[in-house]
């Protein structure tokens, strides 16, 4: 049985993000903990560099975890705190199309505020590469319910793998 990949990509660039990516780590980190093979792999990605971000979106993963601001008033769009970076969904879109393919992982996490709503779940059938499984969320929420949902979602996910 192959491992399950996760790939964390940090895009929030704070101090609420470090904490709540450091967490995420942990609670995967903990999965593995007294098996004898390790069940899941994790890629940690924190980056503001475009080329670094598309090629993370674009790797093959079982699960792909976004940790950003959400914003949809022009577009969707990932964005730090600072507001240096950000990354349009159309953008990540047009990328995907000049290169043949997007997003190549079986579930997307969006962690970021109001990700689930209709223009982020439309925006995104332009980035995929195959079907996924996509979670977002439907208001503003902060790191400590994000956190405590990805716990709770990567504890139901690995429960009785190893």
């Amino acid at each position: 049985m192959r491992n399950r990949r996760v790939s964390l990509l940090d895009i929030g660039l704070d101090q609420s993000f470090d904490a709540s990516m450091a967490f995420v780590q942990s609670t995967l980190q903990s999965i593995n903990a007294g098996l004898p093979v390790p069940i899941v792999d994790i890629d940690f990605v924190r980056s503001r560099d475009p080329d670094t971000i598309f090629a993370a979106f674009t790797a093959a993963c079982d699960v792909l975890h976004v940790m950003a601001h959400g914003d949809h008033a022009e577009t969707p769009t990932f964005s730090s705190t600072d507001g240096k970076t950000m990354l349009a969904l159309q953008e990540f879109g047009d990328y995907a199309a000049e290169r043949g393919h997007g997003l190549n992982a079986s579930a997307v996490l969006a962690d970021g505020c109001k990700t689930g709503i209709g223009a982020w779940q439309k925006a995104l059938r332009d980035c995929l590469h195959g079907e996924i499984v996509y979670i977002g969320t439907s208001t503003r929420v902060g790191w400590h319910e994000g956190t405590v949902f990805a716990s709770a979602f990567y504890g139901a996910l690995f429960r009785n793998k190893g």
